[in-house]
């Protein structure tokens, strides 16, 4: 038997933001003090241990609360209980996406989106299946045989993700495999980028909004990355409860989406804006050497302000499109230069969020964690109703690219 584990690196301020799970096959893996090992430069100390029903209502068997500190240093101080208990009850507090409704029929399995089933292998995992129907479904078989009629370098990113995955697949297949048998392997850039890609689309099919002009958008190679993380930034609002509202008036200036909450009734104008680079995600040219890349998202801010509607709370995100950082302070560097630049923010806006999904830029590499800086202006004139819409939505986009197991 497997049980399901989360974990959670537990903030200074508080705040538990989930960094992954996997399957132990007892409920006793990791013990209070045990180390996690070392990543991106921070050795997981082991501070807490969740089971039982405060662990099922999160999705989970076990949980597992994380502090992390310099590697070989003294272990942390742990936190107190009561400061464990708040972090789990904010977690909890959280709105939850649509639930995946799947049964087993037959030796099939029957997946729900939206209001049609679709019939599958019972063996197939949810990674698969976000693969196979949510994202090719979006595509179209036309466009699929369209791009591998083409040379490598020359097909679109997706096909090129494709194509990477089924690589991957090979090469860490077991030698006895059978049909049907699970395996898996280490996450690279481009199998995250695709699984990524694939569960905003099933995200948004299973609330009904993905509009067919944004599909058009994926599909063309200078179109996708704009069309691209107005999906990522939509299907993180779906994660925490909100239905999405796209706006196709060409008439005048408007931002991408609305974004309600029918629970608790608020309502949000949402800006999406993506840098694009020369040498990444279809842009000609060659790619700057790192050292004179720069978070250089001025023009994006300035044409994002443009967008604002008046009359709700205005939201921006901006993802700056630089190569992951691998050490500390190489993040910190391109947030200080955000910081310095936009630490007075104007009163219309609710909320700027900048965000650095990169894996395109290291394909083949182990992927490192989501970048994110999120800013509320004190002296905004049209504020978040609810502080649980801020939460959620760092708690989603910290954990951006880790596609939990739905079945």
């Amino acid at each position: 038997m497997w049980f399901h584990y989360g974990y959670f690196v537990l903030l200074p301020n508080g705040i538990a933001v989930p960094s992954g799970d996997d399957f132990g096959q007892t409920l006793d893996t990791y013990k209070i003090g045990g180390s996690m090992g070392v990543r991106n430069g921070k050795e997981g100390i082991v501070v807490e241990v969740v089971k039982g029903d405060a662990a099922k209502r999160n999705g989970y068997e076990v949980m597992v609360f994380i502090v992390e500190s310099e590697p070989g240093t003294m272990v942390p101080r742990v936190p107190s209980r009561e400061a464990i208990d708040r972090a789990l009850r904010a977690l909890t507090a959280v709105p939850t996406p649509p639930a995946t409704i799947h049964g087993v029929v037959n030796d099939k399995r029957m997946v729900a989106i939206w209001n049609r089933l679709y019939p599958r292998p019972a063996t197939e995992t949810f990674h698969e299946f976000l693969i196979e129907v949510p994202l090719k479904s979006t595509f179209g078989e036309r466009w699929y045989k369209t791009e591998l009629s083409k040379t490598e370098l020359k097909r679109h990113v997706v096909e090129q993700w494709l194509r990477a995955l089924r690589e991957d697949q090979q090469k860490h297949k077991p030698l006895d495999h059978t049909p049907g048998q699970v395996y898996s392997a280490p996450a690279i850039g481009a199998t995250t980028e695709l699984i990524a890609l694939s569960h905003d689309l099933y995200l948004l099919q299973k609330v009904h909004g993905l509009p067919r002009k944004l599909v058009c958008r994926l599909r063309k190679y200078r179109e996708f990355q704009g069309a691209r993380y107005e999906i990522a930034i939509a299907a993180a609002f779906v994660k925490c409860g909100f239905e999405i509202e796209w706006i196709n008036d060409h008439t005048s200036r408007h931002p991408e989406f609305i974004a309600r909450n029918k629970r608790s009734g608020e309502e949000v104008a949402v800006e999406t804006k993506s840098r694009h680079r020369s040498g990444t995600l279809h842009e000609s040219g060659v790619l700057p050497p790192e050292e004179k890349l720069r978070a250089d998202v001025d023009g994006l801010y300035n044409d994002a302000l443009g967008q604002d509607p008046g009359d709700r709370p205005f939201v921006i995100f901006i993802d700056v499109n630089l190569p992951p950082n691998t050490m500390p302070e190489q993040t910190v560097k391109w947030r200080d230069e955000i910081v310095g630049r936009w630490q007075n923010n104007q009163q219309q806006i609710a909320l700027l969020g900048f965000t650095n999904f990169a894996w395109h830029y290291n394909p083949s590499d182990h992927v490192s964690r989501p970048e994110l800086l999120v800013s509320v202006p004190l002296m905004s004139s049209r504020p978040l109703r609810t502080p649980e819409t801020l939460r959620c939505l760092e708690l989603s986009l910290n954990a951006y690219g880790m596609v939990p197991n739905e079945y």
